[in-house]
């Protein structure tokens, strides 16, 4: 410690300023580094999640608890040669998030159908109108309602569906 600092610390300690604020004063350079990094009561700084990691993620468990059919449910409605991965497909697309995470909005594709039906719409339209009326129906109903997707939940609910 400098001279001019033992000084100042004297004068202060004759001022009846406490020692653990003069210690306090002593290390704030080195304390603005560590404080950084963490909090007030020395706990590290927990981050929040970002709000597309949580819709990432989401999108994924949806992904696989439809994928977890098993089997492409277009294989005996269409003459299309079945091939390929299965995939989640939507029948109103995942614009819509009232009815992103709906499970009537999902379909599990193979490869071959999602690709053929995404290149003819009307053929899309048409199979879904035919084959599965009362789903199309209710996503009708249900199209035009503006909701805010709170992610934590459908994660939550998708969660503890799988299980």
């Amino acid at each position: 410690m400098g001279g001019a600092r033992k000084l100042q610390n004297i004068r202060n300690m004759q001022r009846g300023v406490p020692k653990d604020i003069l210690y306090i004063k002593s290390i704030a350079p080195q304390a603005k580094k560590i404080m950084k990094k963490k909090t007030i009561k020395g706990f590290p700084k927990v981050k929040k999640v970002k709000r597309s990691t949580l819709k990432n993620k989401a999108d994924k468990l949806m992904s696989l608890k439809v994928r977890s059919i098993g089997y492409c449910q277009a294989r005996i409605f269409t003459k299309v040669k079945c091939g390929g991965s299965l995939q989640d497909c939507h029948i109103i697309g995942r614009a819509n998030m009232r009815l992103r995470y709906d499970p009537a909005n999902h379909l599990c594709l193979c490869g071959g159908h999602h690709v053929w039906f995404t290149n003819n719409p009307e053929a899309w339209r048409t199979f879904i109108e035919l084959y599965w009326t009362s789903v199309w129906n209710y996503l009708l109903k249900h199209k035009e309602e503006k909701v805010k997707v709170d992610y934590e939940d459908v994660i939550a609910r998708l969660e503890s569906n799988s299980k």
